[in-house]
This record gives C-alpha cells, sequence and structure tokens, in this order.
C-alpha cells in the first residue's frame, strides 16, 4: 500500500466523523424512532458507532504496539443491555469525533510504517491488518449511515 493511498484512507476514515452531524437537527421521536420491532433506533445506531470507534481505537493499538494480539468483541446485546435509547447525541457524536481525530493523527505519524505487520486477531482467529481494519472502519459508518437514511424516510411517512 502506497503512502497516498494511506493517506487518502485516513482522510475518508476522518471526514466519517461527521456522517451523522445531521441527525442533531432532527427532533427527538425521529431519533427514538425504530421502523420494525427489530431495527435500531438513529440514537442506537450512532452510539453503536461510538462503541465501535472505542473499541476499534484500542484494537488497533494493540495491533501496533503488540501485533497479533487477541482482542475483545461486543455484539448487539449492548444495545438493549446499555440503554443507547437514553443516550445524548451531541455527546456520543463528539466522541466519535475525538476518536477519529486521535486516530487519524496518529495514523498519519505511521504512514511511513509497513501497515501489514500491525494486526490483531478475535477469539474465533479471524483478524485484520491495520489496512483491512481502517477500510472496515469506514465501510461500518457507511451501512449504518444507511440505515438511519431509511429510519428517517421511514419516520416522515409515519
Amino acid at each position: 500500500m502506497t503512502i497516498a493511498s494511506k493517506l487518502a484512507l485516513i482522510e475518508e476514515f476522518h471526514r466519517l466523523s461527521n456522517a451523522f452531524d445531521d441527525t442533531l437537527n432532527l427532533e427527538r421521536e425521529a431519533v427514538l424512532f425504530r421502523p420494525f420491532w427489530d431495527s435500531w433506533s438513529i440514537i442506537e445506531q450512532v452510539v453503536h458507532c461510538v462503541d465501535f470507534d472505542i473499541a476499534n481505537f484500542h484494537r488497533y493499538r494493540w495491533g501496533i504496539v503488540s501485533p497479533g494480539t487477541t482482542v475483545l468483541s461486543f455484539d448487539g446485546t449492548w444495545t438493549s443491555g446499555l440503554d443507547y435509547q437514553a443516550s445524548e447525541l451531541s455527546a456520543a457524536i463528539n466522541a466519535i469525533k475525538a476518536v477519529r481525530h486521535l486516530m487519524s493523527s496518529h495514523l498519519k505519524r505511521i504512514v511511513d510504517s509497513d501497515w501489514s505487520k500491525y494486526c490483531y486477531t478475535f477469539d474465533d482467529g479471524n483478524g485484520f491488518t491495520l489496512e483491512e481494519a481502517l477500510q472496515h472502519f469506514i465501510g461500518h459508518v457507511g451501512f449504518h449511515r444507511e440505515l438511519i437514511d431509511r429510519n428517517i424516510k421511514l419516520f416522515a411517512q409515519t
């Protein structure tokens, strides 16, 4: 992976720290709306992304200081178990911005390094190199942004 392509990934990753800013302009009912019994609300999507970013901040750092480290994972039980619905949207968005800023700044400092040597694994043996992880972090926001847009559209139809 070239330095230019690493910098482009870092820029995209950092740019996505603004992916949920528009949700701050929504009425609270829209933010809490669940279009289906088994779907997440907008606040649940955003807070999940906070947990995801914080966990991955920790994971990628382990992958750098101790390549191959087995890291913890989490699942959807966090959403109900941690009462994401009661979370403060602006604080969640600020947390995403802070974590992504810190991570982007650090990644720029190691852009000359061989990112393929930085990796972490999960209990099931699957894992990521730093490049794969960063691409996954970018895709994750896009996936949840699509679900948020769906919720906004369906809320408008109620």
